[in-house]
């Protein structure tokens, strides 16, 4: 982010999974704020199983991009390819888990 012949600048990620995590994660409420619009979401939470077992990174939080059914009484999430540069992910995708670093 920056300032150039006094207009703000912000520069996104070329990986079109991280530009999209960029945009929605920290632009989009910058915007809503700097203009003093009501942040809505309408992301709704649920808790799920995953399909298969999960395992984060050392380092860093991941998103992982999934695709969500109910079966039963249990919302089943089935992990999507990773890869910044996947964009059949997000295109594929009805959910995201956030997975914190270094869990088991």
């Amino acid at each position: 982010m920056g300032v150039v012949n006094e207009k703000p600048i912000i520069g996104l990620p070329g990986f079109p999974v991280s530009c999209n995590i960029i945009l929605e994660d920290i632009v989009k409420p910058l915007i809503l704020n700097k203009s003093k619009e009501e942040i809505y979401y309408d992301n709704e939470k649920v808790v799920g199983i995953s399909a298969k077992r999960l395992h984060s990174s050392i380092t860093e939080k991941e998103y992982l991009r999934v695709g969500v059914g109910k079966v039963g009484e249990n919302y089943i999430a089935v992990p999507l390819k990773r890869g910044a540069a996947n964009i059949s992910a997000v295109s594929k995708q009805n959910g995201i888990v956030y997975i914190d670093k270094g869990l088991k």
